[in-house]
């Protein structure tokens, strides 16, 4: 019975944190329209340039918005 328990604990960690991964968000710079906008899915590079890191909530990534040169 407790080995059925540490199991299911374990599954249910790791489906956890695997859905925390996927909540990043994405500062990025257009450059022919010289905006920045924050994204969910990480930039390809071309048309959407990255600015920074990727950061775990939305709030960090306006302030990161905020404070780019870019993005002035």
């Amino acid at each position: 019975m407790l080995r059925k328990l540490v199991m299911v604990g374990a599954v249910l960690s790791l489906t956890g944190t695997t859905a925390l991964a996927a909540n990043e968000y994405f500062v990025v710079h257009k450059p022919d329209s010289k905006k920045c906008e924050i994204v969910s899915q990480k930039p390809d590079g071309k048309e959407l340039i990255q600015l920074g890191h990727a950061h775990r909530t939305k709030m960090g990534a306006e302030l990161a918005r905020r404070v780019a040169r870019a993005c002035r």
